[in-house]
Formats: C-alpha cells, structure tokens, sequence
C-alpha cells in the first residue's frame, strides 16, 4: 500500500506549484490555468491577479470530488511538464533575440532598453532550469507514470469504501 506522500501526488503538485520563483511563477501558472483548466490567460490575470492565480490552481484540485481529481491532476501535472520546457525554451530564444535586436532590426528597440531587458534573463534562465531540474526529479520519483496510476486506484477504492460506509450506516 502506498504511503500518504505517495498518495497524495495533489500535495505534490502544489507543493511544487507553491516553491517556484517569482520571476517564472506567474507565466507557469497562467500557462497551467490555460492549459490544464482551459481558462483565457489574459482573462485570469486581470480576474484573478496575479496573487489569485495559484489559489485558482488549488481550488481546481481540492474542489473536485470522487474519481474526478486524477482528472485535474493529470491535466495539471501535462501543463506543468509542457509550461516549464516552454518557459526555459522561450527565454534563452528571447535572450538571443533581445541580444540581436540592435543589429538585426535597428530602430526596433533602442540599445539601452535591450541591455536593460537582457539584465533579467540569467536570473530568470537559472530559475527556469532548476524548477526545470526539480520538476523532472518529481516527475522520475513522486509523479511517475506508475504513482499516477496508484493514486488513481487508491481514488477509486477511497469513493468504493466511502459508498460502502454509507450504505452500511442506513
């Protein structure tokens, strides 16, 4: 049988969701509301705010009930895998862009704001790719293929046992 940790692959998930840097928290989640809940991201933002996106991913996980929250977990959990390659993609590609900009579109974007703009991408690359890092660690571990498919049986048992409780108590 599996233990709680094991179990519980939803706390997990927001655990991991709840560590992630400031500097790619808000595009992960919104990448996440996007793809897993199917919510306009520009609508979430200027709904929610970006102190209420990751709130919005926890209550779409909490809220369901019986075999309903392995759906939003996986869901969750393909964005997740999806929105950090994208993220560490997306900024070295926008790195070398802005790097380029002056020379390649002159005009385009003045010099000094391309250097100002290029002085964010080490931090936010190296948080990409150790949440990048973390993330693949969870997936090879906690969050495999196999945990997945407990968790969803261990679901199913817990919504059987509670039937069963309630049928016995009338």
């Amino acid at each position: 049988m599996m233990d709680c940790a094991q179990r519980d692959i939803s706390e997990i998930v927001i655990r991991f969701l709840e560590t992630l840097p400031s500097t790619i928290r808000n595009e992960i989640f919104l990448s996440v509301l996007g793809y897993a809940l199917d919510m306009d991201e520009v609508e979430a933002e200027s709904e929610l705010g970006h102190e209420g996106l990751l709130p919005a991913i926890i209550e779409s996980i909490r809220s369901v009930r019986g075999a309903r929250p392995i759906n939003a977990i996986i869901r969750i959990v393909a964005a997740t895998d999806y929105s950090l390659e994208r993220i560490a993609h997306k900024i070295r590609q926008s790195e070398i862009l802005i790097r380029n900009a002056p020379s390649t579109h002159p005009g385009l974007l003045r010099p000094e704001l391309c250097d100002r703009l290029l002085t964010t991408f080490p931090m936010r690359r190296k948080h990409a790719d150790a949440a990048l890092s973390e993330w693949k660690k969870l997936r090879s571990t906690s969050i495999t293929q196999q945990t997945l498919s407990n968790y969803e049986d261990a679901l199913a048992f817990d919504r059987v046992s509670a039937g069963r409780l309630r049928q016995a108590g009338r």
